[in-house]
């Protein structure tokens, strides 16, 4: 399936480089045109038919958003590009399928690409606000308790526990956030390094500072939370933690 894109972006460099992975690595995109202001941008989306837009946030004459709000951006796929975090919020409410920083890094251009590529994915928006930040890396996520919200590294993240309606990230530092999100769902977002030891709790396997496997089995974090391990968990468990050693 042919893929058409266009990219709006005033940073030529940028554009370039684009232009240059996409062209080399995915013959199924079709460039359908660039542009470097709103205006421009504006006028490409409404001749050329696009499915992939990658949007630079900061133009010369206004930014990406009003480039939305003068078009139907239902109709296709946006991944903004920035050089600044803060619009990450912004980008979310505008249903972008992913959020990239400047300067952009192969791994996690392919990343998105992967992402977009997948069978039925290429409407999917980040509708969550717990999302994971590209591209920096896989390694920090956009945790929001839905009035803020804070970057953090998932090497911070030591636990998360569930109740009923909310989950709670413990975080190196002692604090906690309460978040609105589903554990199956925080789990799906988290790299191997995270296990789910306990129908209600995710632990990073570094953080565990002691294992006992006995009889009401149980971790101790490094932060001095204790956690229990499920008795159908201990045999994966003790798996994971040997590939560790």
């Amino acid at each position: 399936m042919t893929l058409r894109a266009s990219i709006i972006e005033d940073d030529l460099e940028g554009r370039d480089y684009l232009l240059h992975v996409l062209q080399c690595h995915y013959p199924q995109v079709a460039i359908v045109g660039t542009a470097t202001t709103v205006s421009a941008g504006v006028a490409l989306l409404k001749k050329q038919t696009t499915d992939l837009l990658f949007l630079d946030v900061e133009l010369s004459d206004g930014d990406g958003f009003d480039v939305l709000k003068h078009t139907a951006p239902a109709q296709f796929t946006t991944v903004f590009t920035t050089g600044f975090e803060h619009y990450a919020i912004e980008a979310i409410r505008h249903a972008a399928f992913d959020y990239l920083l400047k300067p952009i890094l192969l791994d996690d251009l392919q990343n998105t690409m992967a992402r977009i590529t997948q069978k039925d994915r290429l409407s999917a928006p980040l509708l969550n606000p717990v999302a994971t930040l590209h591209p920096l890396s896989r390694e920090r996520m956009l945790l929001s308790d839905g009035r803020t919200s804070r970057v953090v590294d998932l090497s911070e993240i030591q636990h998360i526990a569930a109740d009923d309606h909310y989950l709670y990230v413990f975080l190196q530092d002692g604090s906690r956030m309460v978040i609105t999100d589903t554990l199956q769902e925080m789990e799906q977002r988290l790299p191997d390094r995270f296990f789910r030891v306990h129908r209600s709790h995710i632990v990073q396997l570094n953080a565990i500072a002691e294992v006992t496997f006995g009889r009401g089995g149980q971790l101790k974090l490094q932060n001095g939370q204790l956690v229990p391990i499920a008795y159908r968990k201990k045999s994966a468990l003790k798996k994971r933690l040997q590939g560790l050693l």
